[in-house]
């Protein structure tokens, strides 16, 4: 069973984070008659592809939830995100169609339409497994899909207007983007208080960000709106103006349709879709060499002259503890160098700033003990039922570097390294870095207006950071450098610290806004022959990765890259201007002798 799971985890991994399979919204054949046949063959096929997340009585429990974030839907309750009919409402046997044939995008429901996945299902076996989760209900002799019926036959127009069918909400085309329609979506952005859990910037990080729970009680986090891969419902402006009219049924994600004006509907999401960050597809990053020193703040202009890549995370599921539920899939990584330095500024998204760490330093790489008691197989971690403390834990970053570079495709396995091809890695460490200070005490101050607040019998006001139930004696900005040197053969043994006298990288960071943004700088050679040496004209590869405190993530339990490269831009020589030049004065004088000889000839 257990080694099942992870297979079957595995498989669901690769689907995380992947663009919407744009999947045909319409089925191709007249939808079914709800037969006993049909219900029998639906049965058959939930048992058999949908109770394993889904749990055998449709509870939202199977063998896989607790390792899947977000958790299953709960076919019991009757509560669906994903509807075109109004707030409250069941959906339509067409929205579940849509929903099981494109699957959801940023969660392990994968489509099952047979014509774009070989593990697909037929049209009849979609309609036959609609049917049979209707039957579901916390109590056996009644639901609401029987009350529908009901409200189907009903004779009174009152109960007939609650016929689900008779709840769709029409949604046309709307208008298209234009500036002046995108500014207006900003205001209503701002009138709405879109910010409070969204983030004035659309980051996911707003006041009321930390603490949310779904309706099963389960913790739930605002949309990060520039990440248009991590849409579920869809990205398209369209389906941005449907989820805002009809809300997200168990999540506190409201309808505005009888707030806000469908005009101004329309704005909004023009202005929520202009906030979407579209990942560039370079994997090589070009190193311009500069003049003078190199810069150590993150925000300076100098930044601008660099190139950039897009780096993409997946969580570690290769070894224990597999760790899938990560927040941290994309670090943007820039570099500039000179002749003695190099320096890298690296910028992700983080909705909180973790600068206080409970956990050991975990420079073991796999677990000391099993991530929970299953009989010693299971090797994922759980994330409903784990120990681990969120928000107790810092924000991390680490930098990978082959020790030796290797000819042709040969590199060093991107999970740190192997017996065979050690490895060089910087790791920053927001606990020890001195922009915590700041944070700690700002996060301090807040739970002290958040308590006067409350005494004083106010409105209940959520902390912004995560780390709100700071201790007296916590400590700030720990003694050391915030960015250590070590090194590594494979993931079976520990990580290896270099010495204090090798330790040659700087930084400095800045959290602004839900943006994390570190710089790592070092001298491009060094003696240290356990350390990566960088040389102009030539391929270096680079991987990263990274920890989100709040998301428990600690040890192996992180978001990992696979390899980029680098490429210091070797400068032109001298040389080559003066040979481009005689070039151009022999090319003139060929042509103007040619000229002459050809008048005499004439």
């Amino acid at each position: 069973m257990t080694v099942r799971i992870a297979f079957l985890i595995l498989g669901w991994i690769t689907l995380i984070g992947t663009s919407q399979i744009n999947a045909a919204i319409e089925p191709k054949e007249p939808k079914p008659v709800k037969t006993k046949e049909l219900l029998d063959k639906g049965r058959i096929t939930y048992f058999e592809r949908c109770s394993f997340c889904h749990g055998v009585d449709g509870g939202g429990d199977g063998p896989v939830a607790e390792f899947l974030n977000p958790r299953p839907r709960n076919f019991k309750t009757n509560v669906f995100k994903f509807r075109s009919t109004a707030s409250g409402a069941l959906p339509l046997d067409e929205d579940l169609f849509e929903t099981i044939s494109k699957g959801i995008q940023g969660t392990a429901m994968q489509s099952f339409d047979d014509e774009l996945t070989k593990t697909g299902l037929t049209e009849e076996e979609r309609w036959g497994v609609i049917y049979f989760i209707q039957t579901f209900s916390d109590t056996p002799d009644f639901s609401l899909w029987m009350l529908d019926e009901e409200y189907k036959n009903a004779d009174d127009a009152d109960d007939k207007a609650e016929y689900r069918y008779n709840k769709l909400v029409k949604i046309g085309d709307g208008p298209t983007a234009s500036d002046e329609l995108i500014n207006n979506g900003e205001e209503i952005y701002k009138k709405a208080k879109c910010a409070q859990c969204h983030g004035e910037n659309g980051r996911g990080n707003g006041v009321s960000a930390n603490g949310m729970k779904d309706d099963w009680g389960f913790s739930i986090a605002p949309r990060d709106l520039t990440k248009e891969w991590k849409y579920k419902g869809g990205a398209s402006v369209k389906e941005i103006f449907s989820r805002f009219t009809t809300g997200l049924n168990g999540t506190p994600m409201p309808s505005f349709a009888n707030s806000i004006k469908e005009e101004e509907r329309w704005a909004l999401a023009h202005f929520v879709q202009s906030l979407q960050y579209k990942p560039n597809e370079e994997q090589n990053l070009q190193v311009p060499k500069v003049e003078g020193e190199l810069p150590v703040n993150p925000e300076d202009e100098m930044w601008k002259r660099s190139g950039k890549i897009d780096v993409l995370l997946t969580g570690n599921v290769l070894i224990k503890p597999r760790w899938q539920n990560i927040t941290v899939d994309l670090v943007e990584v820039q570099a500039l160098y000179n002749d003695k330095e190099i320096a890298f500024r690296l910028s992700w998204h983080d909705r909180f700033a973790n600068v206080i760490h409970e956990g050991n330093e975990q420079l073991h790489q796999t677990a000391k003990k099993k991530p929970e008691d299953r009989g010693g197989l299971q090797t994922y971690v759980p994330i409903y039922s784990s120990d681990y403390k969120p928000g107790r834990y810092r924000d991390s970053v680490m930098l990978q570097f082959p020790v030796k570079l290797q000819g042709g495709s040969e590199k060093p396995h991107f999970l740190n390294g192997d017996p065979r091809h050690e490895v060089n890695m910087w790791w920053w460490r927001s606990d020890y870095d001195l922009v915590s200070k700041s944070l700690v005490e700002t996060q301090r101050k807040q739970m002290a207006d958040l308590k006067a607040a409350i005494a004083a019998g106010g409105e209940k006001l959520a902390v912004k950071f995560t780390v709100a139930d700071i201790k007296p004696d916590d400590t700030i900005g720990k003694k050391g450098p915030a960015v250590i040197e070590v090194n590594a053969k494979g993931f079976k043994k520990s990580f290896k610290i270099q010495a204090d006298t090798s330790q040659a990288v700087t930084s400095s960071a800045s959290f602004n806004d839900g943006v994390w943004t570190v710089v790592m700088k070092r001298p491009l050679v060094t003696e240290n022959k356990k350390d990566i040496q960088f040389e102009p004209g030539k391929f270096i590869p680079i991987a990263v990765n990274a920890w989100d405190g709040w998301n428990k993530d600690i040890g192996m339990r992180k978001s990992v890259s696979s390899w980029y490269y680098l490429y210091l831009e070797k400068p032109m020589p001298v040389q080559v201007y003066g040979y481009t030049a005689l070039s151009f004065l022999a090319i003139c004088g060929l042509q103007v002798f040619l000229s002459r000889k050809w008048r005499k000839e004439k």
